[in-house]
């Protein structure tokens, strides 16, 4: 598996775990872009659809790279800008996919969510509906296709996939105290890291 540590630091961020857990494998020099520049990580998602995963990473230059040799070798994705294909570079940003389509990732910013078709490079705005929140990480849920929209200052937004609206999701938790969040598909469950009280589990 893989490891994001000390998002953001060039040198020792992006991780492989092998042998399961006994060793790991410094990928950070290897996600650099065609310019040479962003070393290590700040978020990644990884895909498994056809005979191999797909990695995608965020880079320090802000520059999405992907994988399909488990890490080894990254390349720059590329997007449409106008009539010109450029480096998908995005400030201030996070990365989510469908695990099941290499093709399609999902940006996520400061009240804004868009997703981009990797076969034409053109994306789509997502962002009806969503308030001009930050923005400190999204999630894909497999299955449902639902996206949660994670701001550590207004709570979690889930998008239905199903009506494409956006609503504030509310189990229980403190909205202005979350900090991290992950899914459990074996339980189906959000799990919130709320700073200072510990963790809340919720049903999804």
């Amino acid at each position: 598996w893989y490891l994001i540590h000390n998002p953001g630091n060039n040198n020792v961020s992006f991780f492989r775990i092998e042998d399961f857990g006994r060793k790991t494998v410094n990928l950070s020099a290897k996600t650099v872009d065609d310019s040479g520049a962003g070393a290590g990580a700040r978020d990644m998602a990884i895909t498994r659809d056809g005979d191999r995963a797909t990695i995608f990473v965020l880079n320090t230059n802000n520059t999405i790279v992907r994988s399909t040799d488990g890490g080894n070798t990254f390349e720059t994705v590329y997007v449409k800008n106008g009539n010109s294909n450029v480096p998908a570079k995005f400030t201030g940003s996070w990365i989510t996919a469908d695990p099941e389509n290499s093709n399609v990732i999902y940006i996520g910013q400061k009240g804004k969510l868009l997703k981009y078709d990797l076969t034409t490079g053109l994306n789509e705005d997502l962002s009806t509906g969503l308030p001009n929140i930050s923005c400190e990480d999204i999630i894909f849920h497999e299955g449902s296709g639902d996206i949660y929209f994670f701001s550590s200052s207004s709570g979690i937004y889930r998008r239905d996939h199903a009506s494409g609206q956006w609503s504030l999701w509310m189990k229980g938790y403190n909205p202005l105290a979350a900090k991290r969040l992950a899914l459990n598909y074996t339980t189906q469950e959000m799990v919130i890291g709320d700073y200072g009280r510990g963790v809340w589990v919720a049903d999804l």
